[in-house]
C-alpha cells in the first residue's frame, strides 16, 4: 500500500503571526516575514457573511535561499496549499502567476458558521526546488464570519487573552459524550479554538464534544486559533459503567422440544453498562446445551441455564429448562435428486437420505411413480423395466414433507456404476455393475455414490478400465460434487481410440487433456461442462462429430499447444468438418465464440430453448448518433431510443447505433442499463456518458466483449468493476477522469490474445487497482495517471499480473517531476516496478532516463571459490540416504486435501514406508503437516494442531528408530512487498518451532524468485539489502529460541542459481547457524531457462563445505531435462568433502514420462525404490574411489614443514641417516625416490652435510590420482663451538620446558604449566621454589604474549602422601612480570591441596617486598576441641598461610582464593551434607557456605577471603517431610550449612509460602552478609523480631528499599518476582551476578509480559544465567507466591 504524506499543522508552531493594525478594520494584513516566505494579502478587511463568498488576492514571496517551481500548479496541489476550518472554507483558487520566487493567487472563500475562522497556507515540498525538503506551513489568514446575533462586522476583532471552560465535566462514561464550552476573556473575544485530547485512545474531542472510549484519564485542550499562546486544559476521566444485574426475558421454567433450538434473550442493566458481553453454561449438557444463548435439548430431563456477565461473573441469571422428549415433526427431507439402476438390480439410497431435525421421526413412506419401471421399499430401488420413474420419500408423521429422486432404469446393455467407496477401483466397480466387455454398450456412472462422504476422482487408471470395453457406444458421467476429475479434466488419452464410442455425456468435465477423444471415429455427440481448456489433439480424427456442447461457460476455452511441438497447430479438431458441427454455448458467450477466429468455423447455437440457427455475420459498426440530454429513467425507455427495437421489424435495430452520448439527467445508470447497451448495441463504436452511475460504479462485465466499441468516455464513475471492459478487442481509447478504483481484469483480454487495440487510457484520479487490470493489453502505449502511484491488490498467494504481457514501451503521463519522483521511489516499486516505465510530465518538465541495473555478471564473485573451506580426507564409510517427502507430493496432497485420486498417502504412513523400504532418514516437508499454508499464518487452532502433529511425527520416528534429517517450507524473501516478506518471517518463526517439536535439525527455506524490480536494482542489491536481513532475522530467532534447529538455505535456480550467489549470500548473512541445502537439480545461469550447458557438478562440489542437508535429484538441471545425474561423480565429491550428513533423495515428476504419479494406481513406490537402488550402488562404488593424495604430516624429521608440494626440514650433524615417518590421505600410499624421475625407490635417506633433496610420490586410493612432493632435508655443519662436560662430577637436572607453548591469541587463556623441584626435610616438610632457569624460561614465554593477555600459571609439586606440610615459594620477579597481563591466575598443586589465587590477590601480594610463600600444613584433628572433633572426625584439616618474607598475609582485601581438598566420600555419606568449616581462633567451627563436594574430581572445593585453618566436615540434617526428589538435595545442602533449621517438629515444610523476611534472612545467611549489631536505621515495621537486624543491614546496603511509608511488610508472602529482585540485589552487591548462558532467554516464557518493569532486569538475569527455568509449561509465574522448596533449590543452584 502506498502511503500519502500528511501535513500536520500545529497552531502553536506557526512561524507567521498576523497583526491587527486598525481599530476600524476586521482584519488588516501587513507583509510579514518568516524564515522562508513572506505572505501578503491585498484586502484590508476579510469579513464574510455566513453562506456568502468573498474574493481576495494572496502573494507568497520566497526568501533568499528558497527556490520555487515555475511550472503549472495542479488543482489538487492548489487545494492542499489553502485549507479552511469549521468556520470558513476555500471554494475556488486561481493561480495568477508563478516565478521561481513569487506566486500570486486569487482566493474565493465562503463562510460556514459565525465566528473567527482561519485559512492555513502551506507550501508543498513538491513545489520547492531548493532551500527546503519538506512541506512548509507558512501561516494562517484570519477571516471573520458574521451572521445573526454576531457583532458588527466593522467592529475590531478582539483576540483572547485568557480561555476558561464553562463548568467542564470531570468524568464521562465509556461510550457516552460530554460537551466542553469555551469562555474567552475579554468579553467578545474570539472563541475559535483547536481541540485536542492527550490520549485519543481514552477519549476523543470533536468541536468540544468529548466521547469516552476506554477507562483512563486524558487531558482536553482548547488552543486559540488567533492567539496560539492562549489555551485552556482540563483533565477528563473516563469511567467504566459496571453491570448491576442481568436477566433472561423468558420465564422459568421453559419447556423446549427435543432437538429444536430456542434462542434466549438476555438484558444487562444498566443499559449503558460498558461491557455487556455474557457467557453461558448448562448444568447438564447431556440434557441441554447452550451456545451464544441458543438452547438445544438432547434428552428428557431438567437442566439449569446460567448466564453471567463477563465483566462481573458474580452477576448472573438462571433459567430452568425442561426438555420434552416428545419427538418433533419432520421439517425437511433430503435425498439424492437423481439416480440410475439396471433392470433386475437394486440400489439402496437410504444411507444418503436424511430427515431433519435428527430427533424427528426418521421413518419414511417410499413410493414409486411407476412400479412397472421401478419399485422401492425402505429406500431400496429395484429396476423392473427400462424407463424413467420418480421415487418419493414422505415423512411418516407429516405428509406435507417429502422429497423426490428421478431414477433412470436401464436394460442389460447399460452398466450403471455406483462406487462403494472413494477408493474403489473402476475395474471393480464395473464388474460389480455387471458390465460385460462383449455386451455392454453404455456405461452410466451415477452422480450418487455409495459412500456418504468424500469424493471419487477419475484418474488415468479409471479411463484405462473404461477403454477396455471396446464395444462401448455411450459413456455418461453425471455431474456431482462427489465425482471429480484429476486436474479437473479428462486425462490425457482418456477415451483415445474408442472406435465404437458415439456419445459422451460429461456435464461435470471442465477440461480435456491431450488426445482425450483422439481416434474416436464414430463419436457424434459430446456434452461437457464449464470447460476452460482443450488439450492438443482432443478431437483429432473424430470424423463423425456432429454436436458439441459447452454448458455454463463464460468464454472460449484455452487451446493448449502440443507439448512436443510448441508454437505449432495443436490439431484439436483435425479431420473434423467443423462447418458441420453444431456448437452449443450459453447465450452470454455466443458473441465471444463468434468473434474467436478458431470457433467461427463452427455452427454456433445457444444451449437454451432456441431452435433456430442464428446467423453468424461479420461485426458491423453502427452509424447512428444518439444524444440523450435528460435521462430520467431506464435507458431502454428513453424517448431518444423509441425508434429502435430488438424485435419490432418496423423499427431500426439497436445495432445501428454507432455513438451514444448521455449528457444529462437525474437518473443514475444501473447494471440493467449497461447490459442493455452491451447486449443490443452491437455496433456501438463510441460511448460518452456524463451522467451518474448507480453507486458511482460501472458494474462487473458491464461492456465486456463489445466487439465494435472503440472509444469510451465516462465522466462520473469512481469505480470500474471486474471485467467491465474485458474482451473488447477493438477498444482503443478510454477516458475515465473520476475513477479512483479499478477492479480485477477490467480491461483484460484472453490469455495469449494479441487482439487488444487499446492504446491510451486516461486515469488521472486513480488510487487503487486490482490484479490483471491490463492483462494482455498488447497495444497499450499511453497511461495518464495522477500525482501518486495507485495502490495495488492481488489475491493472497497469487501473482498480480497488472501489466502482464504488455510489451510496451508504455509511457506514463504524470502532472510534474515531483509526481515522477514519487512513482519511482523504492517503496512504491515493491509490487509494480514503476521505474521500468517511460514517463512524461504534463507541465513540460524534463524527466531523467529510466534507471537500469548493470547486467548480472557471475564471474564478479569467482574470488569466493578460492575462499571456500578446504575439505578433509576422503570418506570411505557409509552414507545415509534419506527420503524427501516431496517425492510423494501428489499423494500426500491428496491426503491433505482429502482427494480420492491419486492414491492418498499420509505423512505417518510415508515414514513407515520409508522405514520398511530401507531408507536411513526422512526429510518431512512441512507442506504435509496439517495447518500449513504457503501464504498465511496458521490460526491459533491450526498452530496447536501442527505442533501436536509434529510431536506425533517425532514419537513415531523414535519408535521406528528413524532419524529426521530436516524439514522445510516455502517463502519468498525477494518479493518487493515488505509486508509479504515480513509475513514470511513470522511464518518461518512459527514453523521453526514446529521443526523443534518434530525433532528436525534443519529447516529448509528459500531465497525467492527474481522480483519485478530485478532489472532496476540488480541481483546484488536485492539479495544483500532485501533478502539477507530477513534471513539474518530468522537465524537470530532460531539461535535464541531453538538453537537445535539450523536454517538450511536451498539453492533453487531462483535468486540462488549459482554457487557464487550461494557463497556470497552466506558471506553477507554471517550467522553460525545457517548452511545450505545442496539441491543438485537447480544450479544454472541466473535468470536463464536453458541450463543444459551449465557446469552444475562444479557448483555442487563448491557448495559442499557449506552444506548441512541435501536434495539429490534424478536430473541435474530440473525435471524437464533429458540428462540424468552422474551419481558416482556426486558421491565422489561428497566423500571428498567434509559433509557427513544424510543425502535425502527427491524425485520430481513430468507428466509425459513413465511413472508419473497421477497415472499410477499406487504412489510411485517402484520408481522411488529404483532410484534408491541406483543411489545405493553409487555409494558402494565410490567407497574405494578416493582421489586424495596429500601429505598430511611429517613426524620424522621432527621439525618438518609442509608448504604446497614442498617439505623442508633440518637435522643435527649427528644424524647421518633417516627413515621419514609420513602421514598421507586416508587409504593413499606413498613411495620415496632419490631422483626426480621417480625411478630409484628408497626407504632410508643417507644425509650429507648441507641440503639433501629427495622425492615423495603419493598415490590416491582410486589408483589414478597422484602427486609428487619435493623433500629437502638440511644436515647442519659439524662445527658448533663450546660443548663438553658440565664438570663437577654431579648431574644437572634439565630445565623443564613450559608446556604447552602459550597461545598468543589475545582472546584465549594462555596456560603455563611446570613442575617444581622439591626437597623434604626430616619433619616431612616439603619445600619447592622456582629455579633461576625456570624463571628465565617463564620470562621468555611471557615475552611472546601480547600485553593484556590472559595468563594462567600452574605450578605442580609432587609431594608424598605422608608429607606434613608443603611450602611453595614464588619469586617476587614472577609477580612483577605478571602485572602487565589483564587476567592472571596462579594455581599451586601441592598434593595435599590445590590453591588458586585470583588477579586481585596476586596484585595485593605484588605490593609486598619479598618473595611469596604459600604453605599448606596438615593439622592433627586430635588437637581440636571436643565438639569440633566430633563434627570433623578423621576428615582432613589444613592450616593455610601466605607469607611475604617474615610477614603473614591473612586477608586479601577484595581478592579471593579457591581451595580444593582431596576427599573420598565415606559409605552412606550424602555429598550435599559435606561442608567446609573455618576453625576460628577460639576453636569454634563456622561453615563456609560456598563449600561443596565435587564428585568428579573427588575434592571439596571452596573459596575464601582470608587464610586460616579449614576442615572437611559432615552435617546431615534429616527432615520428615521431604517427599519430592526435585528439592531433597537442595534442602539437604542448605540445612547442612545452617542456612535453614526447618520449621519445627523435624519438618522443613517445603510447600509453605515464604514471607519476605524469611527469604531475605536465609539469603543473607547463605552469603554470609552479617546482620547489623547496632541498628541505626530500619524499616518502620521491622519491630524487635529476629529478622530486624537483617532488615537493617539490607536497608543500609541497598538490598531492600521497602515500599511506601518506610514499610517492608516482613510477614507478607513473597512473590517470585520479589524473590528474584532481592536475590539480584544481593548478588549485585557482592559483584556475583551470573553471566548469561548461550541458548537461554527470558523471551521463551509465555508469561514474560506479566513481569513488572521493576523486576524484569532481575528475572532476565536469573533466567539467562541459568538460576531458574520457571515453573513448567514455559511459565515464570512472576506473581505467584514463592515456597520454601523454591528458595532451597535456588540456593543449591547458586552454590553447587
Amino acid at each position: 500500500m502506498y502511503k500519502f504524506k500528511r501535513v500536520v499543522s500545529l497552531i502553536l508552531c506557526f512561524v507567521l503571526c498576523f497583526t491587527w493594525i486598525s481599530p476600524t478594520m476586521t482584519a488588516v494584513f501587513a507583509e510579514e516575514t518568516g524564515p522562508f516566505f513572506t505572505l501578503s494579502i491585498d484586502a484590508e478587511t476579510l469579513t464574510v457573511e455566513k453562506d456568502e463568498t468573498i474574493t481576495f488576492g494572496v502573494t507568497i514571496t520566497a526568501e533568499a535561499g528558497v527556490a520555487l517551481r515555475s511550472s503549472t500548479i495542479s488543482a489538487g496541489t492548489l487545494q492542499s496549499m489553502f485549507t479552511g476550518d469549521e468556520k470558513v472554507t476555500v471554494v475556488n483558487i486561481t493561480n495568477d502567476s508563478r516565478t521561481t520566487s513569487v506566486y500570486t493567487f486569487t482566493l474565493s472563500v465562503s463562510g460556514i458558521a459565525p465566528g473567527s475562522g482561519a485559512i492555513t497556507v502551506m507550501m508543498p515540498s513538491a513545489r520547492i526546488t531548493a532551500g527546503l525538503s519538506e512541506d512548509y506551513v507558512i501561516g494562517t489568514i484570519s477571516v471573520e464570519v458574521t451572521g445573526e446575533g454576531d457583532p458588527d462586522p466593522d467592529s475590531e476583532l478582539i483576540e483572547p487573552t485568557n480561555l476558561t471552560f464553562d463548568n467542564p465535566p470531570d468524568t464521562v462514561d465509556i461510550g457516552s459524550s460530554v460537551t466542553f464550552k469555551v469562555i474567552a476573556e475579554p468579553v467578545g473575544a474570539s472563541t475559535s479554538v483547536t481541540w485536542t485530547s492527550s490520549d485519543p485512545s481514552v477519549a476523543t474531542i470533536d468541536n468540544g464534544v468529548a466521547t469516552g472510549l476506554a477507562e483512563g484519564t486524558t487531558t482536553i485542550s482548547a488552543i486559540s486559533i488567533t492567539s496560539p499562546d492562549v489555551f485552556v486544559i482540563h483533565e477528563l476521566t473516563v469511567r467504566k459503567v459496571a453491570v448491576d444485574s442481568i436477566s433472561i426475558s423468558q420465564e422459568s421454567p421453559l419447556t423446549v422440544s427435543l432437538g429444536t433450538p430456542v434462542t434466549l434473550t438476555v438484558a444487562v442493566s444498566p443499559a449503558n453498562a460498558s461491557i455487556k458481553t455474557v457467557s453461558w453454561s448448562s448444568s447438564d449438557e447431556s440434557i441441554a446445551t447452550v451456545e451464544n444463548g441458543v438452547v438445544t435439548g438432547h434428552k428428557a430431563g431438567t437442566a439449569t441455564i446460567t448466564v453471567a456477565s463477563t465483566d462481573d461473573p458474580s452477576k448472573t441469571a438462571i433459567l430452568q429448562i425442561i426438555v420434552d422428549a416428545t419427538k418433533p415433526n419432520a421439517t425437511n427431507i433430503s435425498l439424492p435428486s437423481s439416480h440410475a439402476v439396471n433392470v433386475g438390480k437394486s440400489i439402496d439410497i437410504s444411507a444418503l437420505t436424511f430427515v431433519s431435525p435428527e430427533e424427528a421421526d426418521q421413518r419414511l413412506i417410499w413410493t414409486s411413480s411407476d412400479e412397472n419401471v421401478a419399485t422401492v421399499a425402505n429406500g431400496v430401488i429395484t429396476g423392473v423395466a427400462p424407463g424413467e420413474v420418480t421415487i418419493t420419500a414422505t415423512s411418516n408423521d407429516n405428509p406435507d414433507i417429502f422429497a423426490q429422486c428421478a431414477v433412470k432404469v436401464f436394460g442389460p446393455e447399460t452398466a450403471v456404476v455406483t462406487f462403494s467407496s472413494a477408493k474403489q477401483k473402476m475395474a471393480e466397480a464395473l464388474t460389480a455393475a455387471g458390465a460385460s466387455k462383449e455386451n455392454t454398450t453404455h456405461i452410466y456412472i451415477t452422480g450418487v455414490t455409495g459412500f456418504a462422504a468424500g469424493s471419487r476422482a477419475f484418474a488415468n487408471a479409471d479411463f484405462t478400465a473404461i477403454k477396455s470395453y471396446t464395444n462401448l457406444e455411450k459413456i455418461t458421467i453425471e455431474e456431482s460434487k462427489r465425482l471429480t476429475f484429476t486436474g479437473s479434466k479428462i486425462a490425457n488419452g482418456g477415451f483415445e481410440n474408442m472406435k465404437n464410442l458415439k456419445e459422451a455425456i460429461l456435464p461435470g468435465v471442465k477440461g480435456l487433456g491431450a488426445r482425450a477423444f483422439n481416434g474416436c471415429t464414430a463419436l457424434e455427440t459430446v456434452v461437457l461442462g464449464k470447460v476452460t481448456v482443450i488439450g492438443s489433439r482432443s478431437f483429432d480424427g473424430c470424423e463423425s462429430l456432429k454436436s458439441l456442447t459447452f454448458n455454463d461457460i463464460n468464454s472460449p476455452p484455452d487451446l493448449e499447444e502440443d507439448a512436443d511441438f510448441p508454437g505449432q497447430d495443436g490439431y484439436w479438431f483435425r479431420g473434423v468438418s467443423t462447418n458441420k458441427v453444431d456448437l452449443y454455448v450459453p447465450r452470454r458467450t455466443m458473441d465471444l465464440f463468434a468473434e474467436d477466429d478458431f470457433w467461427t468455423a463452427f455452427n454456433i447455437h445457444t444451449n437454451g430453448d432456441e431452435a433456430s440457427e442464428p446467423s453468424v455475420e461479420e461485426s458491423k459498426e453502427g452509424t447512428d448518433v444518439i444524444t440523450i440530454a435528460n435521462l430520467t429513467g431506464s435507458l431502454e425507455k428513453a424517448p431518444e431510443l423509441s425508434a429502435y427495437s430488438a424485435t419490432d421489424s418496423s423499427k431500426k435495430g439497436y445495432e445501428t447505433i454507432g455513438t451514444l452520448n448521455i449528457i444529462g439527467g437525474t437518473y443514475a445508470l444501473k447494471s440493467a442499463d449497461c447490459t442493455f447497451i452491451r447486449d443490443y448495441m452491437e455496433g456501438l463504436v463510441e460511448l460518452n456518458i456524463s451522467t451518474d452511475f448507480a453507486d458511482n460504479t460501472v458494474p462487473s462485465s458491464a461492456f465486456a466483449g463489445m466487439k465494435s466499441l472503440k472509444k469510451v468516455k465516462l465522466d462520473t464513475p469512481t469505480l470500474i468493476n471486474a471485467k467491465a471492459f474485458s474482451l473488447c478487442k477493438n477498444l482503443e481509447v478510454v477516458d475515465l477522469p473520476s475513477v479512483t478504483r479499478i477492479n480485477s481484469q477490467a480491461f483484460a483480454m484472453e490469455k495469449g490474445s494479441n487482439d487488444s487495440k487499446l492504446h491510451t487510457i486516461n486515469l488521472p484520479s486513480l488510487t487503487f487497482m486490482e490484479h490483471r487490470t491490463f492483462y494482455y493489453n498488447v497495444s497499450l502505449k499511453n497511461l495518464i495517471l495522477g500525482a501518486t502511484p495507485p495502490e495495488v491488490w492481488k489475491p493472497e498467494g497469487k501473482e498480480g499480473l497488472w501489466f502482464s504481457f504488455v510489451p510496451g514501451p508504455v509511457t506514463i503521463s504524470v502532472p510534474d517531476k515531483a509526481a515522477y519522483e514519487d512513482f519511482i521511489k523504492e517503496e512504491n516499486c515493491e509490487v509494480i516496478d514503476w521505474s521500468s516505465f517511460d514517463f512524461v510530465a504534463r507541465d513540460g518538465a524534463v524527466l531523467p532516463e529510466p534507471v537500469r541495473a548493470e547486467p548480472y555478471d557471475d564471474s564478479k564473485y569467482d574470488y569466493l571459490r578460492e575462499k571456500a573451506p578446504k575439505t578433509e580426507d576422503y570418506y570411505d564409510g557409509d552414507i545415509q540416504v534419506g527420503l524427501n517427502f516431496y517425492t510423494f507430493n501428489v499423494n500426500l496432497n491428496a491426503w491433505m486435501q482429502n482427494k480420492s485420486s491419486p492414491p492418498q498417502l499420509t505423512t505417518l504412513d510415508t515414514i513407515r514406508w520409508a522405514k520398511d523400504n530401507g531408507f536411513d532418514t526422512v526429510d518431512i516437508t512441512l507442506y504435509y503437516v496439517p495447518g500449513y499454508s504457503n501464504t498465511a499464518m496458521p490460526s491459533p487452532a491450526e498452530q496447536e494442531a501442527a505442533l501436536a502433529y509434529a510431536r506425533e511425527i517425532k514419537e513415531l520416528c523414535a519408535e521406528l528408530n528413524m532419524p529426521i534429517s530436516g524439514t522445510g517450507l516455502q517463502n519468498n524473501f525477494a518479493d518487493p512487498s515488505e509486508a509479504r516478506r515480513k509475513l514470511d518471517v513470522e511464518r518461518i518463526k512459527f514453523w521453526i518451532k514446529v521443526a523443534h517439536e518434530m525433532g528436525a535439525p534443519v529447516i529448509r527455506v528459500f531465497s525467492g524468485t527474481p522480483p519485478v524490480d530485478i532489472g532496476r536494482k540488480g541481483w546484488e542489491v536485492i539479495a544483500r539489502d532485501r533478502m539477507v536481513p530477513h534471513l539474518q532475522e530468522i537465524c537470530d530467532y532460531a539461535l535464541e529460541y531453538y538453537p537445535d534447529v539450523q536454517i538450511g538455505l536451498q539453492n533453487h535456480g531462483d535468486m540462488l542459481a549459482t554457487a557464487n550467489q550461494v557463497m556470497k549470500v552466506l558471506e553477507w548473512i554471517d550467522r553460525p547457524n545457517i548452511g545450505i541445502v545442496n539441491d543438485t537439480g537447480f544450479y544454472k545461469e541466473f535468470m536463464q531457462l536453458d541450463s543444459s550447458k551449465y557446469d552444475w557438478y562444479r557448483d555442487i562440489s563448491l557448495i559442499l563445505p557449506y552444506t548441512i542437508n541435501f536434495q539429490l535429484k534424478k536430473k541435474p538441471a530440473g525435471a524437464g531435462t533429458a540428462a540424468l545425474m552422474d551419481l558416482e561423480r556426486v558421491f565422489v565429491d561428497i566423500r571428498n568433502s567434509s559433509y557427513r550428513g544424510p543425502v535425502p533423495l527427491e524425485l520430481l515428476w513430468v507428466a509425459s514420462e513413465e511413472g508419473y504419479p497421477n497415472d499410477l494406481d499406487t504412489p510411485p513406490y517402484e520408481e522411488t525404490l529404483a532410484f534408491l537402488g541406483k543411489v545405493r550402488a553409487a555409494i558402494a562404488a565410490t567407497k574405494d574411489m578416493s582421489p586424495r593424495c596429500d601429505v598430511k604430516a611429517v613426524t620424522v624429521p621432527e621439525n618438518a614443514t609442509i608448504s604446497g608440494l614442498n617439505i623442508t626440514a633440518a637435522v643435527a650433524n649427528s644424524v647421518s641417516t633417516i627413515i621419514p615417518n609420513i602421514t598421507v590421505s586416508n587409504n593413499a600410499t606413498y613411495k620415496i625416490f632419490s631422483d626426480a624421475q621417480l625411478s630409484q625407490e628408497i626407504t632410508e635417506i643417507s644425509l650429507a652435510e648441507g641440503l639433501n633433496t629427495n622425492y615423495i610420490e603419493v598415490t590416491a586410493q582410486n589408483g589414478t590420482a597422484k602427486q609428487t612432493y619435493t623433500l629437502n632435508i638440511t644436515r647442519n655443519s659439524g662445527s658448533t663451538g663450546g660443548g663438553g662436560s658440565t664438570g663437577g662430577g654431579g648431574s644437572v637436572s634439565p630445565t623443564p620446558t613450559p608446556t604447552p607453548t602459550p597461545d598468543t591469541d589475545n582472546g584465549k587463556e594462555n596456560v603455563i604449566s611446570m613442575k617444581l623441584e622439591k626437597t623434604m626435610d626430616a619433619n616431612k616438610v616439603v619445600s619447592a621454589t622456582l629455579s633461576g632457569k625456570q624463571l628465565d624460561s617463564i620470562k621468555k614465554e611471557l615475552g611472546s604474549l601480547r600485553p593484556n593477555s590472559t595468563v594462567h600459571f600452574s605450578f605442580n609439586v609432587e609431594a608424598p602422601e605422608d608429607a606434613n606440610a608443603v611450602n611453595v615459594t614464588i619469586p617476587k620477579g614472577v609477580l612483577t612480570e605478571l602485572d602487565q597481563y589483564k587476567e592472571v591466575r596462579l594455581t599451586l598443586n601441592t598434593g595435599s591441596a590445590t590453591v588458586s589465587l585470583d588477579e586481585k590477590t596476586l596484585g595485593l601480594l605484588n605490593m609486598e617486598n619479598g618473595d611469596i610463600t604459600v604453605s599448606v600444613d596438615k593439622v592433627d584433628a586430635g588437637t581440636l576441641s571436643g565438639e569440633s572433633k566430633q563434627k570433623i572426625g578423621d576428615r582432613p584439616v589444613y592450616d593455610l598461610k601466605i607469607n611475604s618474607g617474615d610477614k603473614t598475609i591473612t586477608k586479601f582485601d577484595g581478592g579471593s582464593v579457591n581451595v580444593s581438598i582431596p576427599y573420598t566420600l565415606k559409605p552412606n555419606e550424602n555429598k550435599n551434607a559435606i561442608v567446609i568449616y573455618y576453625i576460628a581462633d577460639d576453636g569454634s567451627l563456622q561453615v563456609v557456605n560456598n563449600g561443596r563436594y565435587n564428585a568428579v574430581t573427588k575434592t571439596v572445593d571452596f573459596s575464601v577471603k582470608h587464610f586460616s585453618s579449614y576442615a572437611v566436615g559432615y552435617n546431615y540434617v534429616a527432615f520428615n517431610d521431604l517427599t519430592s526428589d526435585w528439592y531433597k538435595d537442595a534442602v539437604t545442602f542448605i540445612a547442612a550449612r545452617g542456612i535453614t533449621v526447618g520449621t519445627g517438629n523435624g519438618n522443613f515444610s517445603p510447600e509453605q509460602v515464604l514471607t519476605r523476611s524469611e527469604f531475605l534472612v536465609m539469603m543473607m545467611r547463605a552469603y554470609g552478609i552479617e546482620p547489623d549489631a547496632t541498628i541505626q536505621d530500619n524499616f518502620a515495621d521491622a519491630g524487635n523480631a529476629y529478622y530486624a537486624p537483617y532488615l537493617a543491614a539490607a536497608k543500609r546496603l541497598g538490598i531492600a528499599s521497602g515500599g511506601g511509608n518506610n514499610m517492608f511488610l516482613p510477614d507478607t508472602a513473597i512473590t517470585r518476582q520479589e524473590m528474584f529482585k532481592f536475590l539480584y540485589n544481593i548478588l549485585e552487591y557482592l559483584n556475583q551476578l551470573p553471566e548469561a548462558k548461550e541458548g537461554l532467554t527470558i523471551k521463551s516464557f509465555t508469561d514474560v509480559n506479566e513481569v513488572s518493569d521493576w523486576a524484569l532486569p532481575a528475572l532476565k538475569c536469573m533466567v539467562e544465567g541459568g538460576i531458574t527455568n520457571g515453573t513448567g509449561n514455559n511459565k515464570l509465574s512472576p506473581r505467584a507466591n514463592a515456597h520454601r522448596a523454591t528458595l532451597a533449590q535456588i540456593i543449591y543452584t547458586l552454590f553447587k
